[in-house]
């Protein structure tokens, strides 16, 4: 027979990379760790916005749902309530949300203090006197629990929007202050439908129901000495 003579395969060297291998590589690297970095820059600032808190000088037990806001609207005779949805206020970013939220927390504060004083000998125990508490809540409609809140809005065939208030908040859009008295939304104080030389209030404007429950509280306490 034939003698078969194996092939002795030979060993190879260690592989020498080129310039342009390292260049790749380390541009993949860097690449790669840009890619890390910004996906934590993204993470980091969604998250910071998701924590912001809002109204943080009001107390929880004050955000209430739009159902629980229609019952307080009977039971109560003067009513503020603050219509609102994170998805269109930003006061973290936002100067005039800002402000807005500011204010918004200032008459919460005016509201608290007025009804520290005992109108009752004031108002002899009748509803109709001047001296009522006065109630103030958050309720958020960026739900659908809260979006029943909000009117429609209407388009035409020319492109013309028509804005309709819903029926019992009295509002089209959020981030809005309402007033409510004896049930019923009113744009000035104690059901008035038109601005008076008494009562000069525009209760829809922060600053307005501000120096409103302010004014209530002042002459209430010169009442009670």
């Amino acid at each position: 027979m034939p003698r078969v003579v194996k092939k002795v395969k030979k060993q190879r060297g260690a592989v020498k990379h080129t310039k342009k291998f390292w260049i790749i590589l380390s541009s993949c690297i860097t690449a790669f760790i840009a890619a890390v970095v910004a996906t934590c820059l993204i993470v980091y600032f969604v998250v910071v916005d998701d924590d912001y808190d809002y109204f943080s000088a009001i107390d929880d037990s004050y955000s209430i749902s739009y159902d629980t806001a229609k019952t307080k609207m009977d039971d109560v005779e003067n009513l503020f309530i603050f219509y609102w949805d994170d998805a269109s206020f930003d006061p973290e970013d936002n100067d005039t949300d800002a402000l807005l939220e500011e204010n918004i927390e200032k008459l919460y504060k005016k509201v608290l203090q007025y009804n520290e004083l005992d109108a009752s000998d004031v108002n002899n125990g009748t509803i109709d006197d001047q001296y009522q508490q006065i109630e103030f809540y958050l309720v958020y409609t960026g739900n659908s629990k809260g979006s029943g809140a909000l009117g429609t809005v209407s388009t035409d065939d020319d492109g013309n929007e028509t804005e309709t208030a819903n029926s019992v908040s009295g509002i089209t859009s959020s981030n809005v202050l309402a007033y409510y008295y004896s049930g019923k939304y009113s744009e000035y104080a104690y059901g008035n439908s038109k601005e008076t030389e008494t009562y000069d209030y525009t209760m829809n404007d922060v600053k307005d129901a501000i120096r409103f429950v302010n004014n209530q509280y002042e002459a209430l306490k010169e009442i009670l000495g």
